[in-house]
């Protein structure tokens, strides 16, 4: 799981001109500034249930940095899924295949119907009986 705040950092540099980072500042030369970007630095406290969405073909940020977040879940006991989409782009969402982008609405509302449907607290009664 060390590779994760190489490329994390690195592609979140190309992408973001704002960035601390530059292509041409290698991730060796600052380690420490690397890790403490990484989200693999603090996933030993997670502990939501969490549903990695990840495209094959996603160039900015790569499959295996969807691969490490869902190993670390399971191996932490996190209830967790991961959903790869073939052939698809970072964008999915916006500009993937029409079916896939169905598909993958589909797979957030079952998540979401799984975690916070079951999760609603009740209703409070006001004094005229209704509920607010």
């Amino acid at each position: 799981m060390m590779y994760w705040p190489f490329r994390t950092s690195c592609t979140r540099a190309w992408a973001t001109a704002t960035s601390a980072w530059s292509p041409s500042r290698p991730a060796w030369a600052s380690l420490d500034e690397f890790w403490r970007q990484s989200p693999m630095k603090h996933i030993g406290r997670a502990t939501t249930p969490t549903l990695v969405i990840h495209s094959e073909q996603d160039l900015r940020c790569a499959i295996e940095q969807g691969e490490q977040v869902f190993v670390a879940l399971k191996r932490l006991g996190v209830d967790t899924e991961m959903v790869r989409f073939p052939d698809e782009p970072h964008g999915l969402s916006r500009g993937g295949r029409t079916d896939r982008r169905v598909v993958r609405l589909k797979h957030i509302v079952r998540w979401f119907d799984r975690y916070l449907r079951r999760a609603k607290p009740a209703r409070k009664r006001v004094a005229s009986g209704r509920r607010k």
